[in-house]
């Protein structure tokens, strides 16, 4: 079976833009999410690159589990805070009250999306195809 892990690479980039976007248009909870799918879908497509399954939404515990690779412990530590977003920045009863979009700053957004890009970029430069 051949290779996924550059289709996976590209929708990863592709959220990445739609971060952008919507950090740009003030959806800054949407900013936030679209960061965590970017960062899931790069660790996933560097898992297809080396032949390994994961079924995960947890990019550190992905991240964590890729023994091949020298991960340093900040990269970990920032999936971690997008791991933190996956549920928050989308459904209302993750909060006490209020919606989700009430919860999440620009430099909320601005961070996630710099993480994001930081495991993209760790992801691109380590793919095996």
């Amino acid at each position: 079976m051949p290779s996924r892990s550059m289709d996976w690479l590209k929708q990863a980039k592709r959220d990445l833009e739609e971060a952008e976007g919507s950090l740009n248009n003030e959806k800054y909870e949407w900013a936030c999410f679209a960061s965590q799918q970017s960062a899931e879908k790069a660790v996933i497509a560097l898992y297809h690159s080396i032949n390994k399954e994961i079924w995960s939404q947890s990019v550190s515990r992905m991240l964590s589990q890729l023994t091949e690779f020298n991960i340093d412990n900040n990269i970990i530590a920032t999936a971690m805070e997008l791991d933190r977003v996956y549920i928050g920045s989308r459904y209302p009863d993750y909060y006490s009250e209020g919606s989700p979009f009430e919860y999440y700053s620009i430099e909320d957004a601005k961070r996630c999306l710099n993480y994001a890009k930081e495991i993209f970029e760790f992801c691109n430069k380590n793919i095996r195809n």
